[in-house]
C-alpha cells in the first residue's frame, strides 16, 4: 500500500465521519434524522442526551414521546406527553399519542 492509499483511505473515514452533537438542538435533530432511518432506541438516546444538555427542553420533545411509543414504554410515553401539553396545549396529535400511550 502507497503512501498516497493511506492518505485517501483516512481523508475519506475523516469526511465520512459524523462530528458528535455539542448541543441539545444538535442531539434533538440527530434523534429526529436516527427516528426516521428506524433507530428507534438510538434516537430516544439523543432526544435522552438533548434534556441532559438543556432541561427546558424537556417539554417540547414530543418526538421523544413517539419514540417511547414504538420501544413499548407507554408509562413514559403518556409522561412526556403530558409535559408537552403544558407548552402546547391544542396539539390534537399529541392528545392522540397520549391516549395511545
Amino acid at each position: 500500500m502507497t503512501s498516497l492509499t493511506v492518505i485517501v483511505m483516512a481523508a475519506t473515514v475523516w469526511v465520512g465521519a459524523e462530528a458528535e452533537p455539542e448541543t441539545a438542538d444538535q442531539f434533538v435533530d440527530r434523534g429526529m434524522q436516527r427516528f426516521r432511518a428506524g433507530e428507534i432506541a438510538e434516537s430516544l438516546g439523543d432526544f435522552d442526551r438533548a434534556i441532559e444538555k438543556e432541561p427546558r427542553v424537556r417539554p417540547y420533545l414530543w418526538q421523544r414521546g413517539i419514540s417511547l411509543y414504538y420501544l413499548g414504554k407507554y408509562a413514559e410515553g403518556r409522561e412526556q406527553f403530558e409535559t408537552h401539553r403544558s407548552v402546547n396545549p391544542h396539539d390534537v396529535e399529541n392528545a392522540a399519542w397520549h391516549f395511545l400511550c
